[in-house]
């Protein structure tokens, strides 16, 4: 009974966090009475005032984000491209609501920034987020030092490259070659010269280095997991699955020597075991 109580307690307790984590479009308007999730807010001009997505809203002479004014916004050539981002003939802003930690995630906070330099006119969001300008590539808002616009790709989530450069996370590789950039798998990549492993060079092999499964990969001198040598034998190193591999020695769960009996380690569907020992998580138990 005291189970079912405390899961009807999460359900509930998520279900009005869910309620609360969106800033609700909840503009109202009654002849020139503006409300805002039923609260009365000051409007420059109500006779022209329009309702917009995503909690936006514009009159005839400047733009609201959640019943808040957008500092030196301009309303008639107000628009909204997602629900963080909008723009006018001047600026780009970037705006957000959310449950502020700091109050119990109790009461709503708001940010509305004017993305200084960003040019509205050619303005472009990208994946992952990224976006840019005819000037300059940003992640997150903040500026990619030397990165290219014109030529700026994105390879992943965490790579990318331009005309010059590699990229990590937003951070410049040093020494890194853009235009001879390949990612590969798993936060492997290379260049003409150079074997990565989430933007470090850990002095692989490039002319040997193969990728092979989940996070695994080996050249003429190791195999590596994650990017680190892992001692495993490279003639007879193979990936399993679940995490685990093997050699003629040793079993490897995530890339360490778990001491299973090589010769008799299996996996099935009831999980990994060898003669003596069964394993969870690479684990004896």
């Amino acid at each position: 009974m005291k189970l079912f109580r405390k899961i009807i307690y999460i359900l509930l307790l998520s279900t009005v966090l869910i309620i609360l984590s969106a800033c609700s479009e909840g503009y109202e308007k009654k002849g020139d009475i503006i409300t805002f999730n039923e609260v009365e807010i000051s409007v420059r001009d109500p006779k022209s005032f329009s309702i917009k997505e995503d909690g936006y809203a514009i009159d005839s002479q400047i733009a609201y984000f959640c019943g808040r004014e957008i500092p030196d916004s301009h309303g008639p050539s107000f628009s909204v491209i997602n629900k963080h981002y909008s723009k006018d003939r001047k600026n780009v802003y970037w705006s957000d609501s959310y449950l502020d930690g700091t109050r119990y995630y109790t009461k709503r906070s708001y940010d509305i920034d004017i993305l200084e330099e960003v040019d509205p006119h050619t303005f472009e969001i990208m994946d992952f987020g990224y976006f840019k300008d005819r000037n300059h590539v940003y992640l997150n808002r903040s500026k990619i030092i030397f990165a290219d616009p014109q030529t700026f790709v994105i390879s992943s989530s965490e790579y990318c490259y331009d005309k010059k450069n590699v990229y990590w996370r937003g951070y410049s590789i040093s020494d890194s070659d853009g235009p001879s950039f390949k990612y590969i798998e798993m936060d492997y990549a290379v260049d003409k010269a150079r074997v990565y492993f989430q933007g470090d060079d850990f002095n692989a092999d490039l002319p040997t280095f193969q990728y092979l499964d989940a996070s695994y990969a080996k050249d003429k001198k190791y195999v590596y997991y994650q990017g680190k040598a892992t001692g495993a034998d490279i003639s007879t190193f193979q990936y399993l699955e679940e995490g685990y591999a093997k050699d003629k020695t040793s079993v490897y769960y995530m890339g360490k020597d778990i001491g299973a009996d090589v010769k008799s380690f299996e996996i099935d569907t009831e999980g990994a075991r060898d003669k003596i020992h069964t394993y969870i998580y690479g684990e004896k138990q």
